[in-house]
Formats: C-alpha cells, structure tokens, sequence
C-alpha cells in the first residue's frame, strides 16, 4: 500500500507541476485523504493570519472548485471546474453544531467566557487568528467552523481530485489563492510509520496507569513542542502530503467494557525534547483487583488510523497486597528430592511458579516453571549426593511490574534411588565391516554405565563392552565372521551397582566376507561338439558355499571370461564354443550363499583335437596323347590344395610331383617315359596345412597313342 501511495504522490505532484505552468491558481496548498473525504487547508503559514489583521475584514468568502483530474485537458482553458462551495465562518449556532456536540459548544462557551450562542457565532466571525483559539485551534473542526480548512465529503475512493481556491473579496474582485490535488481515501502513510508500544504499567489499589511510547522516525515531521505548536512554525516549504505535526496526532484509547473492547478516550501526545519520542498516558479508576485490558490507535487530525498497539493487561493491586509464595519444604524421596508449598490464590494476574536452585559450583540454575496452581515439584535431574539450595516464587504478568523480590528457600540432596530401568528398542545395524548398536534408556541421574553383551546363540553371552556412558556401541571386533550370526543385549547398572533387566535381544549376521575354499580339478569331457567342464564339489565340506563361477580365455589371449551369466548350481559347465586344435584355459571359484568369491584356482588347458582329413579314395588316371592324366572328384569346402605323388613300379619310394590349388580337378604328368610301368597316389591338404594320408594308389604303363 505504501508503494502504490508513494507512486500516486509522485504522479500527482508531477500533474500539479504541469498545471502551474500553464496558469496561475496562486500557491499549491496543503491537503489531505481521509475516510470522511478530502480537506484542504487554506493557509499554510500561520504567521499570515497573525500579521494580516485586514484579512479577513476585506474577504467575503473563499470560492471552492474542483475537477476530476482525469478530465484536465492539455488546454486548461477547456479545464471544467465546478464549484462545489463557498468558506466562511459560521453564521449561526446550527452550521457550528455540524462540527461540535452541544457539550462542546458549552465547553467552548466557558473558556472564552460567552454567555449567549450569538456571542459564540460572533466570535467566530469576528476571530480570524489562531493564537484567538487557543487548544481548540488544533482540532480541525474549529478551522472549519472559521473557514480555514474545507472538507470534501462527496468523493470516490481513489479518484484524483484537482482543487482551486479562489478568494472573492467583499469589493467582487478575485484574487486566486491556491491549488491542490488530492487521492480520495488513501490514508496517511505516515501514520504507518508510527508504531507505539507498552512501556509501563502500574496498578494502584483503585486505579490503573498505561503508558505507551512510540518512536518517531527521521523521516515524520515533527510538529513544535511549545505550548502552541501551531503558532510557532517558523515558515516553510510546503510539499504535498500530510501536515503530519506530533502535536495534533491524537491516540483513541479502547478498554475491555462487558467483554468488549469500547473507546474510551482520547488522548494528546507528550514529546521528548530530542522530538523522537512521543509518549501517551492513560489511567482508569477501578475496584481493586479489577483487570483492564487496552490498546490504542494513532490518529491524526483528519481522522486516518494507524497501527494498532499491542494489548496491555493491567490490575488493579499494588505491590504490598499480593499474594507471595513465603515458605518451601524439601523432601528426599526416591530417584530425586520433592519441593511443596502451600497455594496461591486464583488470580488472573499470578501467571506461574519459578523454581531455580543453586549447587555446590554456586551456579544458579532455572530447574522449572509451572502453572500458578501446583503445589509441588519433584526434581530429578540431580547428582549424586550434592546439596542443592532451591528458590521458590511466584510469577506475574510482567507488564504490571510486580515481582516477589524474596523467593522461598530450601535444601534437598539426591541419596535414594531405585534398581535402573532396562535399556529398549535396541538396534543393531551393519557399519561397514562392523555391528553398530543403539538403544534407548530412561535418563537417570544414578546410572553409572551400560554393559553390552555378545553370543553366537540367544541363550549364551560374554560380556564385550562396559561400563558405557552413551546409548551406543561399535562391535569391531577382528573376530566377528560374516559366516556367523551374533545376538547382542545391554544390561544397565546404576552408581550403587544395582543392576537393570537385560534389554531384548537382537540378531545380525556381519557384513564381512566369507573365505571359501575353490575346487582344485578340473576334468574334460568332449562329446558332439561340447566340452563338459567338471570339478570337485567342495561344497560337501563347506556348506557356506553355495554355487561356482567359471571363467575361460583361449591360450595366449590376456583376460580370463566368465561363461555363465549367474554363478551355476552344479558343479560342470558345458561349452559349446570351442575350436578345433585350439587351446582353451579353464579356471573356476567358489561363491558362498553371501555373494563372497572366493580366488580362482590354477588354470586347466583343454584342447579339441582335430579330426583325421579324408583320404582320396577316388581318381582316375589313364593315357592321353599329352601324358598321363589323373583326375579326380570335385570337393572344394576345407581344401587347400591336392598334391599329385608318382613312383615306378620297381620303387618303394612316391615322390610329390605335383601341387595343384584346390579348385583344380585334373592334372597330366607329361614327364612319363613310354613304356614304364607308374604309380600314382593322390592326397588333400587342408587349409591348416594338414595333408591327408595316402592309402590308396593306381598303377598305369605309359603308352603312346
């Protein structure tokens, strides 16, 4: 709200800048939104009304106009304002009662000492100064009443009002007067400035005093301190806004009436010298013990609002007469000491009971607060066997300044208690490579330690740990094993070595790897293109194992591949994917029923032999005019190459005479002598080099055709 405000004034006074410099409509005066409407002040230095007695005497009335801002045009000759009335003093006792109750009228009557309400009217009509109005000056409705200050009650929240005054004097010339624009209802930001606070309370055993005090910011214009503080502004510029002077900002004070909060007065500030404080006072009178609760609202002097105070409680009752808490007795009972007193009253204004004790450091410690209706107190939280001095007093609400000086004293010293209470809600949790423990226990003051206990079976235990002082353990141990479960349980025992029930127990097995043996042979076993892999299944004396991994690589290569997916259930793996004459390395490991592997055993080599190359059983020689030609079936798939072998039929020994690629199917040998006896053999080779056996052979005499 204040932004939008702020920018609405900047806006504004730019608009006012641009209309005096198309016309002359005198001074820009001061004005004001308020909820009643919008005022505009005629006379922004007083000092004018003092010195120009002829004022007034040669004025007939101030004309009054006014125009939507919205509708001003770039020609202010267009400009359409309306008048909307005409300020002069009052002229009879009905027009003054607009702003005044009759017990106003009659106050006013009585301090200027007029006996007749046409002496009051002539008054006003012959009376232009302020210092003529001395007090009653400062509330706005007197300057209406005497035509200084015209209040526009016939506007739209938030419209932009533009006003010019006009004087007429009583000869019918004009003179202009001044100008202003207003925002219809938008309040005092100033105001919001203002934050008052309770500072004091006092109660008295028929009355009640309240006072407030509010800060004033830098940026508040701060009205004169002196007795007329209207009368003494030096003169100034004037800027639009507020005529925000301290002295004129009233307080409206609300008290509890019937359970509801009502107006009850209203209040003139009082301003510090330094002018950065103003303070408000109010008192009631009252039965005694009377509660009264108020708050005040800031007001200015044309009726905006700001904040709202916070709520002070007050009681009517002095310090003499309240109700003090004046013996305490201590008892030593068990686990602790036990304060008592007698009641309090019921009083709305007694809002509890401090309790603070002093041990032997001579440290002076709160212990508790409690409801302003026990009687008693049990402490607990003592050492033992120290002597603690306790204090003991009553509480009150503290804005009524009352406080019971002398507490109620007493000793108490801790030496009774019970067996210790069981630890509960034991953990245990894996901590990386440990057992971590925690539990729960009744904090007692007695307890010396905690003991904690380990087994591999609930029903036996050995003590590991104690006496502890916290509510946790770490199980480190170098000899917990992750095949292991362990059962754990605390037993508790206090400073006179009594001892507690043991906790429930709990079981965990560690996360710690399981060392597992591998199985140490590996047998090979090949039938229709699979090698089965087996081993010895160590499984049958360690049941901690639960499957196997095997892993391969072919001999030469550097890293080893795992063969199944998942660890296998038996104990053989069959492999499909194996070459013939190439050697393959097996190697396998155990895995426990925890995941833990265990190291690989030495690695195994298995090679496929490979299968026995077909002999050619079938060729054909015979004689040719070139030579002798041997031929032979098609086979192309696996074959290198066939090689062509000769001897006589009088030697042992065949001899290769021939080499010949395999898609190649005949060959002629034309070095055979006529007449000779051959024989011939024919092999295969592979494409690894293998060559087949020769096992069969033809015999063939060269002739020539």
């Amino acid at each position: 709200m204040k932004k939008n405000i702020t920018i609405s004034v900047i806006y504004l006074l730019a608009s006012l800048s641009s209309l005096s410099q198309n016309r002359d409509f005198g001074k820009l005066l001061v004005s004001g939104a308020s909820p009643r409407g919008n005022y505009v002040f005629l006379f922004n230095d007083l000092e004018l009304l003092e010195k120009d007695k002829t004022l007034f005497e040669s004025t007939a009335y101030f004309l009054v106009e006014r125009i939507l801002h919205d509708s001003i045009a770039d020609n202010m000759k267009k400009a359409g304002f309306k008048k909307i009335a005409e300020l002069k003093p009052v002229s009879d006792i009905k027009s003054l009662k607009a702003f005044y109750s009759s017990d106003q009228v009659v106050e006013i009557k009585n301090v200027f000492k007029l006996s007749s309400d046409k002496m009051l009217i002539e008054y006003f009509q012959t009376h232009h100064r302020a210092s003529d109005f001395p007090f009653f000056y400062e509330i706005v409705e007197t300057r209406q009443a005497m035509g200084h200050v015209f209040l526009d009650k016939n506007v739209k929240v938030g419209e932009h009002y533009m006003y010019k005054i006009t004087r007429v004097l009583k000869n019918k010339t004009t003179e202009p007067w001044g100008y202003t624009l207003v925002q219809s209802k938008s309040g005092n930001e100033q105001l919001d400035q203002l934050a008052p606070r309770v500072t004091a309370v006092k109660g008295y055993d028929s009355s009640v005093t309240i006072t407030w005090k509010m800060p004033v910011p830098k940026n508040a214009a701060p009205g004169s301190q002196s007795e007329k503080p209207l009368l003494s502004q030096k003169k100034k510029k004037i800027s639009y806004g507020f005529p925000l002077e301290l002295a004129n900002t009233r307080a409206k004070i609300f008290v509890t009436e019937d359970g509801r909060f009502k107006e009850a007065k209203k209040l003139f500030p009082v301003v510090n010298k330094t002018k950065d404080t103003v303070t408000y006072t109010f008192s009631k009178r009252c039965m005694p013990e009377d509660a009264v609760a108020a708050y005040m609202v800031t007001e200015d002097e044309i009726y905006n609002e700001g904040p709202v105070s916070d709520t002070a409680f007050a009681f009517a009752i002095e310090e003499k007469s309240i109700p003090l808490i004046l013996g305490v007795r201590s008892q030593d009972i068990l686990n602790g000491v036990r304060l008592s007193w007698n009641p309090l009253p019921s009083k709305p204004y007694i809002t509890g009971i401090e309790i603070k004790r002093y041990s032997d450091d001579k440290t002076l410690d709160s212990v508790a607060t409690l409801p302003p209706t026990d009687t008693s107190f049990i402490d607990y939280n003592m050492a033992v066997g120290v002597n603690y001095r306790y204090q003991v007093k009553a509480l009150f609400l503290p804005a009524i300044g009352i406080e019971q000086k002398m507490p109620a004293q007493t000793a108490g010293t801790y030496t009774k208690f019970s067996r210790p209470l069981p630890a509960f809600n034991l953990v245990a949790e894996v901590s990386k490579n440990n057992i971590q423990l925690k539990w729960d226990a009744v904090d007692e003051t007695s307890l010396y330690g905690y003991y904690v206990y380990r087994g591999t079976s609930p029903r036996s235990f050995d003590l590991i740990a104690g006496p502890i002082k916290i509510k946790s353990y770490l199980d480190s141990a170098a000899s917990l094993s992750g095949r292991t479960a362990y059962y754990y349980k605390v037993l508790t025992q206090n400073l006179r070595q009594d001892t507690s029930e043991y906790s429930p127990v709990v079981r965990i097995v560690p996360e710690r790897a399981i060392e597992i043996t591998q199985p140490d042979n590996l047998d090979f076993y090949y039938v229709n293109g699979v090698v089965r892999i087996s081993w010895n299944d160590v499984r049958t004396n360690d049941n901690a194992i639960e499957k196997f991994l095997l892993q391969k690589r072919a001999k030469g290569e550097k890293d080893f591949i795992t063969l199944t997916a998942k660890p296998v259930n038996q104990n053989y793996v069959d492999d499909s994917l194996i070459t013939e004459g190439v050697e393959y390395e097996y190697r396998v490991a155990s895995v426990s029923f925890k995941g833990d592997v265990s190291g690989y055993g030495n690695a195994a080599g298995y090679i496929l032999p490979k299968r026995d190359l077909m002999p050619m059983k079938i060729f054909y020689v015979r004689n040719t005019t070139e030579g002798i030609t041997i031929t032979w079936p098609q086979v192309l798939m696996g074959r290198k190459s066939y090689n062509i072998y000769r001897r006589e039929a009088s030697e042992e020994k065949f001899i290769k005479i021939k080499t010949v690629p395999a898609d190649t199917f005949s060959f002629v040998d034309k070095t055979a002598a006529a007449n000779t006896i051959y024989v011939y053999s024919l092999t295969a080779s592979e494409t690894d080099d293998r060559e087949s056996a020769r096992i069969k052979s033809i015999s063939i005499r060269r002739t020539i055709k």
